[in-house]
């Protein structure tokens, strides 16, 4: 089975990512989930909206994987189930929505998402224009998630030899796979290695009830939060410094690891580890390798070295 997926950024300009949102073609649908029917076609899907004329749109990974999310279905079925059985039970779901209408987006002719009519639109591209004096330096994006990094500022030798420095990570998902959020983002400049670390319980604002209008005011506020939360996350670098691992924590950690980005990934990580091994050698190894994943499995490790450190 064959998903589209719009452009991915890796590390873009905030000028670049919004120029290309502009030259997007969007809108949305909203319609009562009985008058969609999602129906296979070689090897690709496409949803049929039928409101007074009946429009096709092929449907990108996101739309599918929302759906799918919707009703907590693991996407990893697909190798196990035909495209005809998969266009059966999604449109089994939309059948079971509860909801009396749904959002479909639409993005240059294709079904982007489908969200709930409570779900509340906060889009990248006004985020990116309404951050202030908010320095961005650069911008991942995919049709899941976008991710900005703010400037790395505060360069300091936690460890001796070893400088880091401190940004924030704005994440953000229009199409319903995340809330959006703020981060503390600590970079470590001699093998350009970053961790993602929460700030509070109330760094994160899910998209029910948020006006555009409060991004500001959540932004600012968390800004003075992650400024606080700094001195904490020092601490914690020379504690886990000097936390050396017995076996039993080797094991937990790789059940952990395992739990959080699969089998594959904890072995490459936890693979020369032993009893003396630190905790901050098994996140430099995940943070290192996080480099060369995905941006949505980048995020994953990196968050995951960020509540290492941290607990």
């Amino acid at each position: 089975m064959r998903l589209t997926e719009g452009k991915v950024f890796m590390g873009a300009s905030p000028k670049q990512v919004i120029e290309h949102l502009k030259g997007l073609e969007r809108y949305k649908i909203t319609t009562s989930p009985e008058k969609l029917y999602i129906a296979p076609e070689k090897d690709r899907l496409f949803l049929s909206v039928s409101n007074g004329t009946t429009k096709e749109f092929p449907i990108r990974k996101s739309f599918f994987f929302k759906l799918l999310k919707w009703f907590n279905l693991s996407h990893s079925q697909m190798k196990y189930l035909g495209i005809e059985t998969f266009a059966d039970i999604m449109n089994d779901y939309l059948l079971s929505i509860k909801s009396k209408t749904v959002n479909v987006k639409i993005e240059d002719g294709e079904a982007l998402t489908i969200t709930s009519n409570r779900y509340t639109d906060l889009d990248d591209l006004y985020i990116l224009q309404n951050l202030g004096d908010l320095k961005i330096e650069s911008v991942t994006r995919n049709d899941f998630f976008m991710r900005l990094y703010t400037e790395v500022r505060n360069k300091e030798a936690i460890l001796p030899g070893d400088d880091f420095g401190f940004g924030l990570n704005i994440l953000n998902s229009e199409t319903g796979f995340g809330a959006l959020s703020i981060y503390n983002y600590l970079y470590r400049y001699i093998c350009s290695n970053g961790a993602v670390i929460k700030i509070g319980d109330e760094s994160s604002r899910i998209h029910y009830g948020l006006k555009p209008r409060d991004l500001q005011e959540f932004v600012d506020d968390n800004i003075i939060k992650a400024k606080i939360n700094q001195e904490k996350i020092k601490e914690r670098i020379q504690l886990v410094n000097k936390q050396k691992l017995i076996d039993e924590q080797i094991k937990a950690l790789q059940k952990r690891i395992t739990y959080t980005i699969g089998k594959t990934e904890s072995e490459i990580i936890l693979g020369g580890a032993s009893e003396g091994t630190t905790m901050y050698d098994v996140i430099n190894n995940l943070t290192d390798i996080a480099k060369y994943y995905s941006p949505d499995m980048r995020l994953k490790m990196e968050e995951l070295a960020g509540e290492l450190i941290m607990n």
